[in-house]
């Protein structure tokens, strides 16, 4: 993280006319959150020097995907780690509130990190961190990476609070290859959704690529409205 004299003269050359509604990553991958390494002391500090700027620059949402950080080492239970990252979110969770901040938690599928691959699994730890503050990001793209049902996003209900998207083979842009995200569109909308679906993707032709997505995730809304 850089200093707070070069992040200040950042933050003065920023645009004022570009609102930016999230951030991601969060813990670097030099900061453990699971394993015999862990320092939570270390994890906090970092994550309030992160909250209190972000409330200085307006930004509402972290995504907490970190799976570098959260990458289980080898030989250590699953279990374990899973305790660990609870505990980590209970002590998060009110420190992201005293900022005004949402810490938004990701899965992330196996060929990337080897911990909560699947949205119904950060759902059970949202669930034990059990704050109004920590809530689930559902990333499609790992979703469908993962072969997980879109009907967990359902169960995730209330915790669901932000989306990224991006295809399956290639996290191309929503309309590069033509994938069907209505299922999960349509689970969105049976819970009321009003957050935001955020292109984390790879473009390889912004100009192009950019309003095919944005035509895409319209019309594809619009259909999963009309089923059943």
């Amino acid at each position: 993280m850089q200093p707070d004299s070069l992040y200040t003269i950042a933050k003065n050359i920023s645009n004022p006319e570009v609102k930016i509604s999230a951030i991601n990553v969060f813990i670097p991958g030099s900061i453990k959150t699971t394993g015999p390494e862990v320092n939570e002391q270390r994890i906090i500090n970092y994550a309030e020097t992160v909250f209190k700027r972000a409330r200085e620059l307006k930004i509402p949402l972290v995504v907490f995907g970190s799976g570098a950080s959260r990458m289980i080492p080898e030989g250590f239970s699953k279990d374990s780690a899973f305790k660990q990252f609870v505990s980590i979110g209970k002590k998060l969770a009110p420190l992201a509130a005293k900022y005004n901040i949402v810490l938004a938690l990701e899965s992330q599928n196996k060929l990337e990190c080897n911990f909560l691959n699947t949205v119904a699994e950060c759902i059970e730890v949202a669930r034990a961190v059990n704050h109004p503050n920590y809530k689930i990001c559902v990333d499609i793209y790992h979703m469908m990476r993962e072969n997980e049902p879109a009907s967990v996003i359902i169960d995730g209900g209330s915790l669901v609070y932000h989306c990224d998207i991006g295809e399956k083979e290639t996290r191309s842009a929503p309309g590069v290859a033509g994938d069907d995200f209505t299922p999960y569109f349509k689970a969105f909308q049976k819970i009321g959704y009003k957050g935001k679906i955020a292109l984390e993707c790879r473009f390889k032709d912004l100009e192009t690529e950019l309003p095919l997505a944005k035509k895409t995730i319209e019309e594809q809304w619009k259909k999963a409205l009309h089923q059943d």
